[in-house]
């Protein structure tokens, strides 16, 4: 049974922007689907653009989360679902963006 959701939320309040819709107002958190619980925000990721994402998939226990921060290159981050750890995956250039994550398998 699915315990757990990665979801984007797009919050000012949490962010800090000045209003709903502003850029870099948009942030991952896990829900936890069997509890009521506030969703905990994957803080290791920093807060990024866009107000419908596309850009994270799960594949072997990995969740691969696209990131399209103000101040650093956009990047794919790597969320290892069991022990909650963050790491930088590979990063694009400042300036391009990409909104969609697919997997492609031989």
């Amino acid at each position: 049974m699915i315990q757990k959701a990665l979801v984007y939320f797009q919050d000012p309040v949490v962010t800090g922007a000045a209003e709903w819709g502003s850029n870099f107002n948009c942030y991952y958190a896990i829900l936890d689907l069997q509890t009521d619980a506030t969703p905990a925000i994957i803080t290791q990721l920093p807060f990024c653009s866009g107000t419908f994402s596309q850009r994270s998939v799960i594949l072997d226990d990995k969740a691969y989360i696209g990131v399209y921060p103000e101040s650093e290159e956009p990047a794919v981050y790597i969320y290892d679902i069991a022990t909650g750890n963050v790491e930088k995956g590979l990063t694009i250039c400042q300036g391009y963006a990409f909104d969609c994550i697919r997997v492609v398998e031989d």
